[in-house]
């Protein structure tokens, strides 16, 4: 499954999956990403995933794009 880091929230970094499940673990560890960044769980660890967090910005970016076009 895959997971997206929303915020930083306090000592938290909160992440939603891709069934909308929330994991809320310590900001201290995820200081290195961004929100919007893409991770896979793997044996109970996050791992980022370049690939979809460089398409999902694109996506969003076009997305953007196509509003302001109206």
């Amino acid at each position: 499954m895959n997971y997206v880091l929303d915020r930083f929230e306090g000592d938290f970094a909160l992440f939603v999956g891709d069934d909308e499940s929330i994991l809320k673990l310590n900001k201290q560890d995820f200081l290195a990403y961004r929100e919007g960044d893409v991770f896979t769980l793997e044996s109970e660890r996050l791992i980022f995933i370049k690939e979809l967090t460089d398409l999902r910005r694109e996506t969003v970016r076009n997305r953007f794009k196509k509003l302001r076009r109206g």
